[in-house]
């Protein structure tokens, strides 16, 4: 099965690639870009606002998908209501892409916060000595 798009041909294995890359990376920069949601809620809707944008740019000139498998499978399932085509054999790329995708992302955001949170906690603890009455309970 191909996915076509602007007459070229591309393969499952590279539509899949496309989805899973980007939709890893919005997630990331989704959750990387939550902290500041508060102090700077502006920055936040445009940094997460672009990622998507940038995605969205790229991926769907590959895959025609979306980064989002629900809008994807609703113009593949309004293309074939309409035109009668066999689009939703193509859907589970979106769908697995986007789950995968956020997986990845959700797992990588997790491993480099908590590599940062050990960091700063290793270095809070150095050179300074320790109380007396923590001294004496070890």
């Amino acid at each position: 099965m191909y996915l076509h798009y602007d007459d070229d041909t591309v393969e499952e294995g590279q539509a899949l690639l496309g989805e899973v890359v980007f939709t890893t990376i919005l997630v990331w920069v989704f959750l990387s870009a939550k902290k500041y949601e508060a102090s700077t809620p502006l920055l936040y809707m445009f940094v997460v606002a672009a990622a998507q944008y940038a995605g969205i740019q790229i991926v769907s000139g590959v895959t025609s998908g979306f980064i989002n498998f629900a809008i994807s499978f609703g113009i593949k399932a309004v293309d074939a209501g309409e035109h009668g085509s066999d689009d939703l054999d193509d859907v589970w790329i979106y769908i697995l892409g986007s789950l995968i995708g956020g997986a990845i992302g959700a797992v990588l955001y997790w491993v480099l916060e908590l590599g940062k949170a050990k960091a700063k906690s290793s270095s809070k603890g150095e050179g300074k000595p320790l109380k007396e009455g923590k001294a004496k309970q070890q």
